[in-house]
């Protein structure tokens, strides 16, 4: 069948024989200043080009390979650590001044964690996020202020392995806030043990 040659410009780099009639491409040449290379330079040079498709197809498949490596190691990280919150959520905290009034209470509705993935060492770091509500300021309902988590962290022992406070964005009376975050640092894999604490 005839066969319409795509125009191409002085420099074009590909020529392209296009049938109109299965609208295809039928043919493939390379140009330089507008000459055509001999059958053997094209043979070579469209050698060379499936060598580099190879390459690339190759540098495809490793870069998969390696994904799918650090995904199942960073989950493998994940289940060698397992945080148990020993309070019944929602728990109710407060935050007393040093006389022991009660300032401010809020409820902790959800917890959850995770770790990070660092191959060079075996221990992590733990990352804590509570989301709760404030319910009570002594102040009244239009005064703000953080919500603060007291937590303690125990091995299967029975040993305080780290503590610290989270302390939540400005919050008012009736108002939530989500993920505030707490951390603790070079954490070996194991079972651990959450308790959640009032803070003064």
């Amino acid at each position: 069948p005839e066969r319409d040659i795509v125009q191409c410009a002085k420099n074009a780099s590909v020529l392209v024989l296009f049938d109109k009639r299965t609208r295809t491409l039928a043919f493939l040449s390379f140009l330089t200043k507008g000459q055509l290379y001999s059958c053997e330079e094209e043979k070579r040079m469209i050698k060379k080009l499936l060598y580099v498709v190879g390459y690339l197809v190759a540098a495809l498949v490793v870069l998969v390979v390696m994904d799918g490596f650090r995904t199942e190691r960073s989950n493998q990280i994940s289940d060698s650590y397992e945080i148990i919150l020993q309070d019944s959520l929602p728990v109710t905290l407060s935050y007393a001044d040093r006389m022991g009034g009660i300032e401010s209470t809020w409820s902790v509705t959800d917890f959850r964690y995770e770790t990070t993935d660092y191959s060079h060492q075996k221990e992590q770091t733990l990352h804590l996020f509570f989301s709760g509500e404030k319910t009570y300021d002594v102040r009244g309902p239009g005064q703000g202020a953080s919500c603060r988590i007291g937590w303690q962290l125990f091995d299967a022992d029975g040993y305080v392995v780290d503590s610290g406070t989270c302390s939540s964005p400005n919050v008012r009376e009736g108002e939530k806030f989500k993920d505030a975050e707490s951390i603790s640092f070079n954490l070996a894999p194991g079972t651990y043990y959450l308790e959640l604490h009032s803070t003064n």
